[in-house]
């Protein structure tokens, strides 16, 4: 996911949304992003086939220039971790 440009001193918000396309239930296990300026929660319920969940992704920009995170949902899923990227240009 894009953030587009942010300023340096400006918490960037946005909200990802997964949609389950499996046939079991998706439930979230753990959250690892790749650094400490980005900070991402989401329900740990299960999800149903069909449903989807809202990922929050905050993040602070810690330098000027451009910026590549990552951030790893492990899931009661085969291809766990599923990997978001958020990136931009911070000025």
């Amino acid at each position: 996911h894009c953030i587009s440009s942010a300023a340096s001193d400006v918490y960037k918000r946005q909200v990802i949304y997964i949609k389950n396309v499996g046939p079991n239930k998706l439930v979230v296990l753990d959250i690892v992003a790749s650094c400490g300026c980005t900070v991402v929660d989401c329900d740990r319920v299960p999800v149903a086939k069909g449903e989807k969940i809202a990922v929050k992704i905050v993040y602070k920009p810690d330098n000027r220039g451009y910026f590549n995170k990552s951030i790893n949902l492990y899931c009661n899923v085969a291809s766990s971790p599923i990997t978001l990227r958020v990136l931009g240009d911070v000025e």
